[in-house]
């Protein structure tokens, strides 16, 4: 029963990174270069890196959260049935 807990503890950590690396995708992907706006030239570096890989498409970014979303709910679920299982193991031995 603990292993199950600690697997559902490790789980959510990892789904909740997945998740926020997922909506910093989000966010990089609505960001333009300042450098090619008319209006302030090239004084400042570009925001996104043009030999960065093409999976910065917000479409991928949501997928992937909502993905880390029903993995971490999956976690929770798991940690719940743990519990139960620990309950109903204590009640046996009363």
């Amino acid at each position: 029963m603990i292993t199950g807990l600690s697997a559902a503890i490790t789980g959510m950590h990892r789904y909740s990174q997945m998740f926020d690396r997922a909506a910093e995708q989000v966010a990089r992907s609505g960001m333009v270069s300042i450098e090619t706006h008319p209006r302030y030239g090239s004084a400042f570096p570009p925001v996104n890196d043009p030999g960065a890989p093409a999976d910065d498409s917000p479409i991928d970014g949501l997928v992937n959260m909502m993905i880390a979303q029903r993995m971490f709910l999956a976690s929770i679920r798991v940690a719940q049935t743990g519990d139960e299982m620990a309950d109903a193991a204590l009640d046996m031995m009363r």
